[in-house]
């Protein structure tokens, strides 16, 4: 399958961005640009600055979890447990490792994921991908 890469969107299909980037990854789908010259995953996202994300996204999808845009729930991806759940787990946010991350940025994250009723789930880039859950505790 061919889907077409025009001015930041791909055109012609439903698939989510993230889920086409992966599936060109995976040789299950072609990106061409519209002169139908080929364009190249990396390519893409650094145009688009959105290595981190797709880093997280890509070793959650190859874990086996169901992963979605997080932006209508104040984040960046949302993330579902099993790919059968109806609602997602976790709001999940990437963080590189020698990134500050204020005592601020951590309780608006998770605030937002709180709010929302999912647990916040940081993905630590550092190389590799690490998680950390953070749920609040009732006592």
């Amino acid at each position: 399958m061919k889907v077409i890469y025009k001015d930041g969107i791909i055109i012609g299909t439903s698939i989510p961005f993230l889920e086409v980037l992966y599936l060109s990854e995976k040789g299950k789908v072609e990106i061409v640009d519209i002169n139908g010259n080929k364009k190249e995953v990396k390519e893409i996202l650094k145009e688009k600055g959105l290595e981190d994300i797709y880093l997280i996204y890509k070793d959650l999808r190859n874990k086996g979890y169901r992963v979605g845009t997080g932006l209508k729930f104040g984040g960046n991806l949302r993330v579902y447990e099993k790919p059968s759940d109806e609602h997602s787990k976790w709001i999940c946010f990437p963080v590189r490792i020698n990134e500050e991350f204020t005592m601020y940025d951590f309780l608006a994250k998770n605030r937002v994921a709180h709010s929302t009723r999912k647990a916040l789930l940081v993905g630590v880039i550092d190389g590799r991908v690490r998680y950390l859950e953070i749920r609040w505790k009732r006592l």
